[in-house]
């Protein structure tokens, strides 16, 4: 299961990493804007963590890693993306399998145009609450989600006690008091990671990931929420994806945008069936 953790130098920071001890297929957890590690604990912590190699990390200016001293060049999407990469480096891991939640999906379809050889490409993508889009401006952008007051605060630098408590609470199920772990990842966030990525995002900064995801060979599971205040599903389901596991977009009834931490039971033995066929 998971070990301690440790401590990764990369160019964008000092990154904190929690790992399984399996041999198995090499396997990167990436979680959303505002949270941490942790978020994966129902996966790296259950038997799948014991099949496979389980790598949990938290982004530059989140959970337990360093805040960048350059977040420009740091906070965005590239950026967090060319730091996986080097993470992936220096634990000598090559071809892993990548899950990204929420900013986690989007780090996961910039990291495809960053290794683009058989040797180094990912053997497969899963992504939940991370709508593949055009980086043609803000408009859109705005076409995968539902414009929320959420939106507003994922951008923004400062946060009030309330706001902090909304962000927690907002992203797992809505209405339901967040978990400590959850509220203190808000809280810990560096501001300007928020602010910067948010404004880079919405300038059109990032990759085509609508492309991307149109046109990678890659196998790629998109697995959201049917609930899921953030998302514009219908937008994400009838995207032209060039190899979509399952041959459809997977949306889990009753559930947000945090699907495999709310229901684990029901999210992973999905994911059991995706690793498997990606690893073989």
């Amino acid at each position: 299961m998971a070990t301690g953790e440790l401590i990764v130098k990369t160019s964008h920071g000092d990154i904190a990493v929690i790992t399984t001890t399996s041999d198995g297929p090499p396997v990167l957890l990436i979680h959303g804007n505002s949270s941490c590690k942790e978020l994966w604990r129902h996966q790296y912590d259950s038997p799948l963590g014991e099949q496979y190699r389980m790598i949990a990390l938290d982004l530059p200016g989140h959970g337990a890693s360093s805040d960048a001293t350059e977040p420009e060049r740091t906070y965005t999407m590239p950026a967090y993306a060319e730091m996986c990469w080097e993470v992936m480096s220096a634990l000598e891991v090559e071809r892993p399998i990548v899950l990204g939640s929420s900013l986690g999906g989007h780090v996961g379809l910039e990291m495809i145009p960053l290794s683009d050889t058989p040797e180094t490409a990912l053997r497969g993508l899963l992504i939940s609450g991370s709508p593949p889009v055009t980086n043609t401006g803000f408009e859109a952008i705005a076409a995968g989600f539902q414009l929320t007051e959420a939106t507003g605060l994922a951008g923004q630098s400062e946060l009030s006690d309330d706001e902090v408590t909304f962000m927690a609470e907002i992203a797992f199920i809505p209405g339901s008091p967040a978990e400590p772990w959850a509220w203190q990842a808000v809280r810990r966030t560096d501001g300007r990671a928020r602010e910067t990525m948010f404004g880079h995002f919405g300038g059109g900064k990032a990759s085509d990931q609508k492309a991307i995801a149109e046109t990678s060979p890659i196998p790629l599971a998109v697995i959201n929420g049917a609930d899921d205040s953030f998302m514009n599903n219908p937008y994400i389901v009838g995207l032209k994806y060039r190899n979509l596991w399952s041959g459809e977009v997977i949306l889990m009834p009753g559930l947000h945008h945090i699907p495999f931490y709310e229901d684990p039971a029901a999210f992973n033995p999905i994911l059991e069936r995706f690793l498997a066929d990606v690893s073989a």
